[in-house]
């Protein structure tokens, strides 16, 4: 079992929370300042400008390092007081420094696993592992975070493990317990379905890049039209034209570099036990599904891929926590599309039939 004797999370994680918090902010501020300072100072007479320069530095710096020490304290206590117990039925994890709170959860009630990475985590190498149920404020404490990528890839293989060997019937006696978790453990062993998808076989059209592009420029340049009409009233009529124009560009620039990386990045594999979904851009995240959580599932279009034809498949579990119950892959021909719902929707019916 995991705890963090035998899974400790990584110290970078107290500097990663530091910046994160916004502690160090005000320390980067004033020695991005610093050149700016010390030219001031040079510039007039050494005894009053120098003076004078250094005055305003120490003013500054002092009050920024105490905010930086308060803050990397606290995270250096929340480090220290972060606790976690992944036992053989059941997790605890208990965070917090002053007010502290404890969640803890049944593997049976798991409906979604994934792993990501914001921006921060990949500069230090960090993962957070998360894990969804279908309580409303289970995303306060469901997950662990600031895991080197080994303990990360350890603990996933666990909660994997006891939530595809778990089952919710909790009314029945031990000896159906028994025989209810060999069926539900044998539905993977005896399924000589040997089918996999993955985008080598329903393959992600190049075209979704585009609907991602305006879809997103056309939010950019709504509220860029807003913008214009209540801050530009005073400015002439070509000036604000070409303002957003400029805006507008940057907007479509960006949400183009934006696409083409995620669709180079996209992953997803299905097969008889269960499926995975990677997405990476500036963070990463991969989500494990499991067909006997899987609530409902869609094929739909919206507005840019019914003009583009793609379609989209959508699966809906009963996970509230972190608002990641619908888990869809986008920009799918409509065969492959049909393919790959049928298949879900088959294993599904099946796993959830024990």
């Amino acid at each position: 079992m995991y705890n963090p004797q035998n899974l400790p999370l990584s110290k970078k994680k107290i500097i990663k929370k530091t910046i994160n918090s916004g502690g160090m902010l005000p320390l980067l501020l004033l020695l991005a300042l610093f050149p700016f300072i010390a030219f001031l100072g040079s510039s007039l007479d050494f005894h009053i400008g120098g003076r004078a320069a250094f005055i305003v530095f120490l003013v500054l710096f002092i009050p920024s390092l105490v905010i930086f020490l308060i803050s990397l304290f606290y995270q250096y206590l929340y480090y220290k007081n972060y606790y976690y117990n992944f036992e053989k039925d059941s997790a605890e994890i208990t965070k917090g420094v002053v007010a502290r709170s404890t969640g803890h959860v049944r593997y049976n009630k798991i409906q979604n696993i994934y792993v990501d990475q914001d921006f921060l985590d990949r500069i230090f190498g960090l993962y957070d592992v998360h894990y969804e149920t279908a309580g409303e404020f289970s995303g306060i404490y469901s997950h662990v975070d600031g895991l080197e990528k080994e303990n990360a890839d350890k603990l996933t293989d666990f909660l994997k493990a006891q939530v595809e060997n778990k089952n919710a019937v909790n009314t029945q006696t031990s000896e159906q317990k028994e025989r209810t978790l060999e069926n539900s453990t044998q539905v993977a062993v005896d399924d000589e379905d040997a089918r996999i998808f993955t985008r080598e076989n329903i393959p992600v059209e190049k075209n979704i890049i585009w609907s991602m592009v305006l879809g997103g420029t056309l939010v950019y340049a709504f509220f860029g039209i807003i913008a214009s009409l209540r801050l530009f009233d005073d400015l002439d009529a070509a000036l604000v034209f070409t303002i957003l124009g400029i805006v507008f560009f940057l907007a479509l620039a960006g949400n183009y570099i934006y696409a083409k990386i995620w669709y180079k990045n996209f992953y997803f594999k299905f097969d008889r036990s269960g499926g995975l979904i990677t997405e990476k851009v500036l963070s990463v995240r991969n989500t494990h599904v499991y067909f006997n959580r899987i609530q409902n599932i869609d094929v739909s279009q919206s507005i840019f891929e019914r003009l583009l034809g793609l379609y989209e498949v959508t699966m809906e579990t009963a996970a509230e926590g972190n608002n990641q119950n619908s888990i869809t892959i986008s920009g799918l021909k409509k065969e492959n599309a049909e393919t790959l719902k049928d298949f879900i929707l088959e294993k599904s019916k099946k796993y959830q039939s024990f």
